[in-house]
C-alpha cells in the first residue's frame, strides 16, 4: 500500500514544523511514508514501534490526523508503560503532568479512620485526652503526637464541613 497523500497538498503542521528542523525533507517525509506503509500492513496485534524515532514519527502523525486508526493502540501502550515506568522511578515529567510522590512516609487513611474512631471512643468511656493518645500510641506503636495530630486534624476537618465535632 502506497503512501494516499501528496505532501505539497496535505495539511499536516506538526509533521511540516518537525520536518524544517531536517535538512533533507525528503528523506523526514520517506521516513513517514514507511512508517505508514508498514503501520498499514500489518494487523493490530503484530504493530511494534521500534526506537525513538518511529515512535517519535507516530505521534506526530497522530497528532496530523495521519496513524493509522489501528495502530493507536500500540501507541497508546508504550505511553501507558512509559507512564508506569515514571512513576515507578519516581520522576518528574512536567509535560505529562506527573508530579513524584511527596518525601516522608505515607499516611493511610484506614489507619488514620481506625485511630479517629477508638480515641473518640476511649474520650466517651471517660478517658482523659491524653490517655487515649498514650494508649493508641502504644498499641499502634507510634508516638502521641501522631494520635494527637491526625485526631485534631480530623476535628479540623468535620468543623469545616460543618459536622458536629468529635468528643
Amino acid at each position: 500500500m502506497s503512501f494516499p497523500f501528496d505532501w505539497k497538498q496535505l495539511d499536516c503542521p506538526e509533521i511540516r514544523r518537525a520536518a524544517e528542523w531536517c535538512r533533507d525533507l525528503d528523506d523526514f517525509f520517506t521516513s513517514i511514508e514507511d512508517l505508514y506503509e508498514k503501520l498499514s500492513n500489518l494487523p493490530a496485534e503484530k504493530i511494534q514501534f521500534v526506537g525513538e524515532e518511529e515512535i517519535h514519527l507516530a505521534l506526530l502523525m497522530l497528532a496530523d490526523g495521519l496513524l493509522p486508526s489501528h495502530s493507536h493502540a500500540a501507541l497508546a501502550k508504550i505511553l501507558i508503560n512509559a507512564f508506569h515506568e515514571i512513576r515507578s522511578k519516581k520522576y518528574a515529567v512536567e509535560a505529562l503532568y506527573v508530579k513524584p510522590p511527596k518525601r516522608g512516609r505515607k499516611s493511610t487513611a484506614e489507619r488514620d479512620s481506625w485511630i479517629i474512631l477508638h480515641v473518640a471512643r476511649l474520650k466517651l468511656d471517660g478517658d482523659s485526652t491524653e490517655n487515649s493518645y498514650e494508649y493508641i500510641a502504644k498499641m499502634l506503636s507510634v508516638s502521641k503526637d501522631t494520635v494527637r495530630r491526625i485526631y485534631e486534624r480530623a476535628n479540623e476537618e468535620r468543623k469545616k464541613k460543618g459536622f458536629k465535632r468529635l468528643p
